[in-house]
């Protein structure tokens, strides 16, 4: 096997590996929506692009820029929470 073609099954095997999480993290996002109450739901969706955020910046040395964080939309629902709470 040449060192192309062991590049490409790596690549290939990797992206079916993460693929695969991909979808059963959805899988475990539905079981979430259906059996939590929906308050709980709402603030794990809401907290899904600060984590990927902060997941790119640790994996990928990706920095989001000021516009990314704004539209988070973060510390709107965590405000709702703590008066609700």
């Amino acid at each position: 096997m040449t060192d192309t073609a062991r590049g490409a099954l790596f690549a290939l095997t990797s992206f079916a590996i993460f693929a695969s999480f991909g979808c059963v993290a959805k899988l475990l996002i539905i079981a979430a929506c259906r059996s939590a109450p929906a308050v709980v739901v709402a603030l794990m969706q809401v907290s899904q692009l600060p984590l990927e955020a902060v997941y790119g910046a640790i994996f990928f040395s990706e920095t989001p820029d000021g516009m990314a964080v704004v539209l988070t939309g973060l510390p709107r629902p965590l405000a709702k929470a703590r008066r609700a709470g």
